[in-house]
């Protein structure tokens, strides 16, 4: 089976692909799906798992969530979850916009019909802002106001389960309204990482495992969350094999810049919830989307410019 499959890709590397979207099917299953595909390669054992943990996001609805933080490659427009839920990619971002590079990114701005998933939403394409900087410059917010397009989830890209982002009811619930809510969440470091500890609703602390849920006092400072919750490799698997999951703080992107200061400082996780348009929206089209913020005092509802580029963590529905 495998030779063959390989043979199919080779034939098919050799054609041209006009196809908007190649997909490879068993038993009338997607076990790979490439989005604007210019060559199909076999890659071996790769797989797209949902985590053990199940999560409520509202009276009636359970989830699971992926195994880690989406990334994307420019080049071979291939889709991929982290390979653990610590890594973030960081200044790989830089790269963003630039479909020569052959490399992963995972900070994407907020995904709509006219942005690609989102992938292409630097400065210098999108031009979110004007170069006198003020907030109040009418050619500012005209600019600004440009982000436009329905949402378009990320999910639909990767291979497995079905994949999707939770809204900003889903998060929100998750977050506040769950029972037990406050009990089942709290800032940490994880092999180096900082990042936000999410509990499962059924939640059984491992044996010789430890916990402390919540967040320290302000101010927001890096190392505060190692002071809540401090995991090696070998610690944290025992908690992550029990159900629990972590969103890494990873920072933010500004058009093709990588905030450097805020990495290890905090995250924002993309909603598919956009916000009403303002008073500032010239074309009627909101210019924020809402997210779920992560800094080392707390963790809740926000929003943030579509055009900046935000971590996106995929769900799919509890069976």
């Amino acid at each position: 089976m495998r030779r063959i499959l390989i043979s199919l890709c080779t034939l098919i590397c050799a054609t041209t692909i006009n196809a908007q979207t190649v997909s490879i099917y068993k038993d009338g299953q997607v076990l790979s799906r490439v989005i604007d595909a210019d060559s199909v390669v076999y890659v071996e054992n790769e797989t797209n798992i949902s985590l053990s943990g199940e999560f409520s996001v509202s009276s009636t609805k359970k989830i699971k969530f992926s195994s880690g933080n989406l990334q994307f490659n420019q080049k071979t427009r291939h889709w991929r979850f982290a390979t653990n839920q610590y890594d973030f990619l960081a200044e790989e971002n830089t790269h963003c916009g630039d479909n020569n590079y052959d490399g992963y990114i995972d900070l994407f701005g907020w995904s709509s019909t006219n942005t690609y998933f989102g992938v292409n939403t630097s400065r210098h394409i999108m031009g979110w802002f004007s170069d006198s900087g003020d907030i109040m410059d009418p050619d500012y917010m005209k600019v600004y106001s440009q982000y436009t397009g329905d949402f378009v989830d990320w999910g639909t890209n990767v291979v497995g389960e079905t994949w999707y982002t939770m809204s900003f009811d889903e998060w929100n619930y998750l977050r506040n309204s769950r029972n037990n809510a406050e009990n089942l969440c709290g800032v940490a470091c994880v092999n180096g990482n900082n990042g936000l500890v999410l509990l499962p609703d059924d939640w059984k602390l491992p044996t010789g495992a430890t916990f402390n849920p919540g967040f320290p006092s302000m101010p927001s400072t890096v190392e505060k969350y190692a002071q809540q919750n401090n995991y090696t490799i070998e610690q944290w698997q025992q908690m992550e094999s029990a159900g629990a999951v972590f969103l890494p703080a990873a920072g933010y992107r500004d058009g093709t810049k990588y905030r450097d200061d805020d990495k290890n400082w905090g995250a924002k996780y993309w909603t598919s919830t956009s916000t009403e348009p303002s008073r500032y929206d010239y074309n009627s089209e909101p210019t924020n989307a809402f997210a779920f913020s992560i800094i080392s005092e707390m963790a809740d509802m926000d929003y943030d410019t579509k055009c900046v580029g935000c971590c996106v963590r995929l769900v799919c529905e509890a069976k």
